[in-house]
């Protein structure tokens, strides 16, 4: 990032605070920067893009389970689902291909046939959309408690000490506490490299914290799936 905002013509410093507004804040949009010069938006616009899924579709269950259709450059559709549970944690469930190619009869993706891997790119900007999501969704709830307490003349003190100990207590996150590689296609026939790629940037960017929480579902027994992972 930093390379290309100093190639637009833009101070180095520039870098840090779009990586804010995207990693953190979770803006996708160029024009909501507000402490980013006109010019540098203009170039971003121009030049640059946010990431290359566009939402297709979104479906909220009662408990909070979304799930999404990206639509990918090419047309292809692929499915992410982020998963909240009652104990706090954030599970995000990710395609690794638009498609699968092991037509299982039981499974409606392996039904359609194999259209193409995706890009590590892809791959982990579906990890990190959900996690600016999450992380702009605490930052609008610390937004709304500063102004509730304001009004009641309370500053940021006890009700905001109050919520920070019930997130600790009841392990409430706002950042991705899982992530699971089961969602279109076969993780295997995309190389473990890729695999450890997400994984590499989900540490770098304190996405997901420990390897542990980073789990792969296959079609393969344990004993070929080894052997890819050898392989």
């Amino acid at each position: 990032l930093e390379e290309v905002i100093v190639s637009l013509g833009h101070p180095k410093y520039r870098a840090k605070q779009v990586y804010n507004w995207v990693r953190v804040q979770g803006v996708t949009d160029v024009s909501q920067m507000n402490n980013i010069p006109k010019k540098l938006k203009a170039d971003l616009e121009r030049f640059a893009a946010v990431g290359s899924l566009t939402l297709d579709m979104e479906q909220i269950s009662k408990d909070g389970t979304k799930k999404r259709a990206y639509r990918l450059e090419d047309g292809q559709l692929i499915e992410s689902v982020l998963m909240p549970y009652t104990d706090g944690r954030y599970t995000a469930c990710i395609s690794s291909q638009a498609g699968c190619a092991q037509g299982c009869v039981f499974c409606a993706t392996g039904q359609m046939g194999f259209s193409r891997q995706l890009t590590s790119d892809e791959i982990f900007e579906q990890v990190a959309r959900f996690a600016s999501e999450l992380s702009q969704q605490d930052q609008q709830e610390k937004k709304e408690l500063k102004i509730k307490n304001s009004k009641n003349g309370k500053g940021e003190t006890q009700e905001h000490y109050s919520r920070n100990q019930q997130q600790k207590t009841s392990g409430r996150s706002t950042r991705l506490s899982n992530l699971v590689f089961m969602g279109m296609g076969e993780v295997r026939s995309i190389g473990v490299c890729y695999c450890c790629y997400c994984y590499c940037c989900c540490r770098c960017e304190c996405i997901v914290d420990s390897f542990n929480r980073f789990s792969v579902l296959s079609s393969l027994a344990t004993r070929q799936l080894s052997k890819c992972d050898e392989g």
